[in-house]
């Protein structure tokens, strides 16, 4: 099968029409969803398969002052998703005041209905492997390639198959200041016992 190569800079939307065809697409230059829903961010469907080679650059915008069914792009592959060492992602927040997103928070990066091929999207030049945790735009974040259900972000455009979803979870300080709360609560209530026996 002959890969088809877009040699321009890839606007999601140019993907979408260039892709009625068999051939994958190959996304050798920026990746932008150009599909603007007041927010900014957007959602775009390619019929068929989607190659990033190791040249591409994603550029994945997010609006964490926008409600979490608008929040973030959202990639819709209907075929295999094919990701070459190298492919990079870059994130981009369109708020004007951007703030931390709750944790818990799932947003889908891509929604394929094939096959993910393994490979990892890389940040910063540093790979992002299944399970991976990684900061950025003040939001820690763990990654998934093969999630079974989509995030929040454009549910309505979503398909059945698999995900590759970011969630964002609690920073590392805040682990520490859930085990000393939980300490403190110990010892008040092992204090509050041994005063109980002593009245009696």
């Amino acid at each position: 099968m002959k890969k088809q190569l877009l040699n321009l800079p890839l606007v999601l939307a140019v993907i979408c029409a260039a892709c009625l065809c068999q051939s994958p697409a190959i996304a050798d230059t920026p990746v932008i969803i150009d599909n603007p829903t007041g927010t900014g961010t957007g959602s775009a469907t390619v019929d068929g398969n989607v190659y990033f080679s190791g040249a591409s650059l994603i550029i994945y915008k997010i609006n964490s002052s926008a409600s979490s069914a608008v929040a973030a792009d959202l990639i819709v592959a209907t075929g295999d998703i094919d990701i070459e060492a190298g492919a990079a992602i870059e994130f981009s927040d369109l708020s004007q005041t951007p703030s931390a997103f709750a944790p818990g928070t799932i947003l889908t990066l891509i929604n394929y209905g094939g096959i993910w091929n393994g490979g990892f999207l890389s940040l910063n030049g540093t790979s992002l492997a299944q399970g991976n945790q990684f900061s950025t735009l003040g939001t820690v974040w763990s990654i998934d390639y093969a999630a079974t259900s989509g995030g929040l972000n454009f549910q309505a455009d979503q398909i059945t198959g698999n995900f590759i979803n970011v969630t964002a979870v609690p920073e590392p300080s805040t682990y520490a200041f859930l085990a000393l709360g939980a300490i403190v609560w110990a010892g008040l209530a092992r204090r509050q016992r041994n005063s109980a026996r002593l009245k009696r």
